[in-house]
């Protein structure tokens, strides 16, 4: 298959075409269009260096990946834990005899 881009106006009216057959293989679904995307994203990391004593150059991607991993399952550990606990104020304040 050889599939030719095709960017009539750019965006949203964008396609890929099979050449051979001019049968339109790919294009943009209006449903998930988001025009105000940024193609590249830049970051400085100085922030993150200085607070945080993290070197990009130690870090593998792969580490950076479980560590995100690891805190998410941690939040959500956390979010779930606290789901399952309740206090009602004013028998608390009764029972350690406050009120």
């Amino acid at each position: 298959m050889h599939v030719a881009y095709c960017n009539g106006d750019k965006g949203k009216n964008e396609k890929g075409i099979d050449i051979k057959t001019n049968k339109v293989i790919i294009e943009v679904s209006p449903d998930f269009y988001r025009p105000t995307d940024i193609v590249n994203l830049l970051g400085d990391p100085t922030k993150a260096k200085t607070r945080l004593g993290w070197n990009p150059s130690k870090t593998s991607f792969e580490q950076l990946v479980k560590s995100m991993v690891e805190h998410d399952v941690r939040k959500v550990a956390m979010e779930k834990a606290g789901e399952n606990v309740s206090v009602n104020l004013a028998e608390l304040q009764e029972w350690s005899g406050t009120m």
